[in-house]
């Protein structure tokens, strides 16, 4: 499914924020852009980081993907922020 909706619509954004007990205040970086497919470089640097990942990452369904940046948003707290 994952990859089905990647094929109709490429953009996506991944947020990582710093756990804070007050979440207005946590600090937070959206990266947006394309998902695209990786080379099979990164399916072997995969395997070479993590070699428990070696059962699986060489299934016919799996596909490692690399989001191409086209933008960042990051958020420093509560009314800090800026492209």
């Amino acid at each position: 499914v994952h990859s089905q909706n990647l094929a109709a619509d490429a953009r996506a954004g991944l947020t990582v924020v710093r756990h804070a007990d007050d979440a207005l205040a946590a600090a937070r970086l959206t990266l947006m852009g394309d998902v695209v497919p990786a080379d099979d470089g990164v399916r072997a640097a995969l395997i070479e980081r993590h070699p428990e990942a070696a059962g699986w990452a060489n299934f016919g369904d799996f596909a490692p993907y690399r989001l191409r940046l086209r933008d960042a948003y990051f958020v420093a707290g509560f009314g800090e922020m800026g492209w």
